[in-house]
């Protein structure tokens, strides 16, 4: 078995052509790289706008639906009104939108078990209709509603 030498000539023939050519393709290579990097913080970025995009707008449907519901109530329980019963039916109905709406959120259901909104929705709804105190049920639903704006308003700090 026989090993060939390569000269230092051959060498140098060698050195200069890899550098000749990493002269036209490493500033390719680098471009490449910051594109593909550049791309990849891009979609993280508009990834986590998208989700807070999603979580605002459910913060927003939740306390929109609460806002209906304790106008409804407070509409329902006006002394010495007669109310149809479409006006009833639609009642109940905002009733089932509200429960609903608090157990359909993805983006922020975290945040809806943590305060314990479906629990303190059905005890102020529950107390509102065992002693008819208006202004107790009209504070308790605003302070669930004041909590979800305090949670919300921690997305945009």
């Amino acid at each position: 078995m026989g090993y060939t030498v390569i000269q230092p000539e051959t060498w140098k023939t060698i050195y200069e052509d890899v550098r000749a050519a990493w002269s036209v393709v490493g500033p390719l290579v680098y471009a490449l790289t910051g594109v593909f990097i550049g791309a990849d913080i891009s979609n993280r970025n508009q990834r986590k706008q998208w989700i807070a995009d999603n979580k605002k707008q459910e913060y927003r449907e939740l306390v929109s639906m609460l806002t209906r519901a304790l106008n409804a109530v407070v509409q329902e329980s006006t002394v010495l009104v007669a109310r149809a019963p479409e006006e009833q039916r639609e009642f109940v109905r905002i009733g089932n939108e509200v429960l609903i709406t608090i157990k359909d959120r993805l983006f922020i259901a975290d945040v809806v078990t943590e305060l314990r909104v479906y629990e303190r929705w059905r005890g102020a709804l529950h107390d509102f209709q065992s002693v008819h105190q208006r202004q107790l049920f009209i504070d308790k639903v605003e302070e669930i509603k004041s909590d979800l704006r305090k949670s919300a308003a921690k997305l945009f700090r």
